[in-house]
């Protein structure tokens, strides 16, 4: 599938400025990383770590700590919501710096037409709300929107009440030409990255690279409406507490929402209580046929409940779901329940399962053709049509 994106020049040449700033998705922040089995120190494997990153930002870069009060502190203990928003309302090109901030539940809104680099060591850490929603960053109805670095922090563990699953890491709603280099959320009450619809428009021309998420509540990272995605690398892990529980989760919310020409490169996922990638996709269904275009290459997942879920139920009297889902060279290993489940039931929507490798709970790969088939046919629901299995 190819995927028409006009950012790849910018983000170049984002990378190859010259004044350095460091940061790496690697770095073991004690304050905020909880002591489980989900702690980042936990999580050496993961293909998607970087090392250090040199950036270069121009000569007229903002650098926001200038806009904190006299006598502010570094430990993230006061919030300063306020004061950065003024600043990221008033200039275009934004240095973070290398301490943690403590922002409230309203979070920090992101205008068009900015560039905001966070150092090694930047963290944006969210004080604990009773709030049911939130986005720590909201980067809503705007465009041309390049972060590089973020580190966001969510209250799961001091959240002050129980109800919703809607707070994000990081959100972006209808907007577009957005990119972002290393984004990074844990714990938060809903998904790390959500990216959706706010009106009648979807996101368009979105690319994430290296994209972090862990021990989020409902998602690692939610697509409910894109045209034009591009996620190279991520990384979702352990994934708890609310359904649905995946590192990975394509959900619209209804028939306007919008799944067209979706990359996904090289993803990670591990250890979700759902699963490592769900597409739930009927809620797409309405009275016209609608495109849905995702293509995985490269997925590894490693001990979630599934690893790759499509659930699809066509509805009648109405339109189709028209277009290609596919998974190629996909590596699944020690599954709770199985590698695959597939629920499709329209035939005008194709399913390719290209070239998986299949490792059983027990850690015995599986590598005969037999063998393989019967593992993966093992999750297939009877009713599931227009598939192809290429092993």
């Amino acid at each position: 599938m190819k995927i028409k994106n006009k950012l790849s020049a910018k983000l170049l040449g984002i990378i190859m400025l010259s004044a350095v700033f460091l940061f790496s998705n690697c770095k073991k922040e004690e304050e905020f990383i909880p002591d489980t089995t989900s702690s980042e120190t936990s999580l050496n494997d993961s293909i998607t770590k970087l090392s250090a990153v040199t950036f270069t930002t121009p000569a007229n870069a903002y650098y926001i700590e200038k806009s904190l009060p006299q006598g502010y502190v570094k430990n993230g203990t006061v919030d300063y919501t306020s004061y950065l928003q003024a600043a990221i309302n008033k200039y275009s090109i934004i240095v973070f710096p290398a301490f943690p901030i403590l922002v409230n539940d309203k979070g920090l809104i992101i205008p068009s037409n900015r560039t905001i680099y966070f150092t090694e060591g930047s963290q944006l850490w969210l004080k604990p709300t009773s709030a049911a929603k939130y986005d720590i960053i909201k980067i809503d109805r705007v465009s041309n929107v390049t972060l590089i670095g973020p580190k966001v922090i969510g209250d799961r563990d001091k959240h002050l009440g129980t109800s919703g699953e809607w707070g994000n890491g990081i959100g972006i709603y209808s907007s577009s030409n957005i990119q972002m280099v290393n984004p990074r959320a844990y714990d938060c009450w809903g998904d790390g990255i959500y990216i959706g619809r706010r009106n009648t428009m979807s996101s368009k021309n979105i690319v994430l690279t290296s994209a972090y998420t862990n021990n989020n509540r409902r998602s690692g990272i939610t697509i409910a409406s894109v045209e034009d995605l591009t996620l190279d690398r991520p990384y979702a892990g352990y994934t708890n507490g609310k359904l649905p529980g995946c590192g990975i989760n394509i959900e619209p919310n209804n028939s306007i929402d919008e799944l067209k020409n979706i990359n996904i490169i090289s993803p990670n996922t591990k250890f979700n209580e759902g699963h490592g990638i769900q597409l739930t996709i009927g809620n797409l269904y309405g009275a016209i046929n609608k495109q849905v275009n995702v293509a995985i290459t490269g997925h590894v997942d490693n001990g979630s409940y599934y690893a790759f879920r499509v659930s699809n139920k066509m509805k009648e009297n109405g339109g189709h779901l028209v277009g290609t889902i596919s998974t190629t060279n996909a590596s699944w290993k020690n599954n709770v329940d199985r590698p695959l489940w597939m629920s499709q039931t329209d035939p005008k929507l194709k399913v390719e399962i290209n070239k998986p490798k299949i490792t059983p709970r027990a850690g015995t790969s599986v590598s005969t053709r037999p063998n393989v088939e019967s593992q993966l046919r093992f999750g297939l629901k009877s009713e599931s049509i227009s598939y192809i299995l290429s092993l």
